[in-house]
């Protein structure tokens, strides 16, 4: 799915007016280690870059387990890391199959008998 979002955000910048500032840009995308059998996939965060900022960008990275959060370091005279992180709504029971809470969940459960990832991305 990261592919797809890439390739689609390119081709929006090419055919429209309203994304001509992101003729030049850098995305990080995160999204859970559990494959959707659709195009969608709930939950996951995305961080982007546009314009002149693009060459400020010295690293950046992603939770590629859970899709928790996404980060971009910007060189300078200080260098500031920008972090973009997504918390789930759902604090206890129970959730749709494949919701955030639901997918996280599964994926804590080889951590803690009793996961939380409300309380986890904190």
């Amino acid at each position: 799915l990261r592919d797809k979002y890439t390739y689609t955000i390119k081709n929006l910048c090419k055919q429209s007016e309203n994304f001509k500032n992101w003729k030049t840009s850098k995305s990080q995308f995160s999204t859970s280690q559990i494959l959707s059998v659709s195009d969608i996939q709930r939950g996951g965060t995305v961080t982007t870059t546009l314009g002149k900022w693009v060459g400020r960008v010295s690293s950046s990275g992603s939770d590629t387990r859970l899709g928790q959060w996404t980060w971009m370091t910007f060189k300078g005279d200080t260098n500031l890391t920008v972090i973009t992180a997504y918390r789930v709504c759902q604090e206890k029971g129970t959730s749709g199959d494949m919701t955030a809470h639901a997918q996280q969940s599964s994926l804590l459960l080889n951590r803690t008998p009793t996961p939380d990832p409300r309380k986890q991305v904190l």
